[in-house]
């Protein structure tokens, strides 16, 4: 049985995704324990023949599935990449990203079926020797030793499926909701969040590394209809989430999604 799965959802990829591919692969964890399992949703060809071939290419490589579904949508595609996982731990990559070479084998030391492990964070515009603590998951990892462990307390991190190392048993049939195209992974992770009791963070050098590019989903402008149905649905999934907890320790980490989410669409809306 593999230990990791690395899901990797990607819609007509452009060359990032190679630098994404090779970061895979040059993993210090043994190949034999990890697979890659890309899912390219509502594109076919060139797409699927350009990354077959690339990846036909690498000697040194883990178990690579690709796989090409009509629809579009990266919940789709992710939720795939869950249904067909061998991997005991789930891990979540975007295709213009990039992991350091300890990225996987550092965050097994700290997870565990029933622990998250999270990733240091870093973001880069071209190359990641040029890399900074910019990005807004990094001031949690720089805190990480300063601040009680407590989800509302890193609330950053578990606002996002990237930078962790995640147990299927913890998943479990929690799945990504197909009818939202922005913040379903917002709401994935803290839906996931009534199953974490506890988190790791690993060691300085397991890095995912944030590529910041214009043209991202978040920069795309969105119509007002449809900006409006993704407030109310999922303003109202944060909801029930905060009622079913108004008696737990995790109140107030469900209470602050509905501030945060309101603030995303916000900054959509003003895009």
């Amino acid at each position: 049985m593999k230990r990791v799965s690395i899901i990797l959802p990607s819609y007509k990829p452009n060359f990032y995704i190679y630098d994404c591919i090779r970061s895979v692969c040059e993993q210090t964890l043994d190949i034999s324990l990890f697979e890659l399992i890309i899912v390219l949703n509502g594109c076919d060809e060139p797409y699927y023949s350009n990354i077959d071939n690339y990846c036909s290419d690498i000697q040194k490589k883990p178990f690579i599935q690709i796989i090409q579904i009509d629809e579009p949508g990266v919940s789709n595609a992710r939720n795939i990449g869950m249904n067909v996982a061998r991997g005991e731990y789930i891990c979540f990559l975007d295709d213009d990203d990039i992991l350091s070479p300890t990225y996987i084998e550092k965050l097994l030391l700290v997870s565990s079926s029933s622990c998250v492990g999270l990733a240091n964070v870093k973001s880069f515009v071209k190359y990641i020797e040029e890399s900074n603590d910019d990005f807004f998951l990094s001031k949690y990892y720089r805190k990480r030793n300063l601040l009680k462990k407590k989800l509302y307390n890193f609330r950053g991190y578990f606002s996002v499926p990237v930078a962790k190392l995640i147990h299927k048993d913890l998943i479990g049939n929690i799945q990504y909701d197909t009818r939202l195209s922005n913040g379903e992974d917002s709401l994935f992770i803290t839906t996931l969040c009534l199953r974490i009791t506890d988190f790791n963070f690993t060691e300085e050098d397991a890095i995912y590394y944030v590529r910041i590019r214009r043209g991202s989903a978040s920069r795309q402008k969105i119509k007002l209809k449809k900006l409006l149905y993704l407030l109310v649905h999922e303003e109202w999934e944060y909801i029930k989430l905060l009622y079913r907890n108004r008696e737990t320790s995790k109140f107030f980490f469900f209470l602050s999604r509905i501030p945060g989410t309101l603030k995303s669409i916000w900054i959509m809306f003003r895009n």
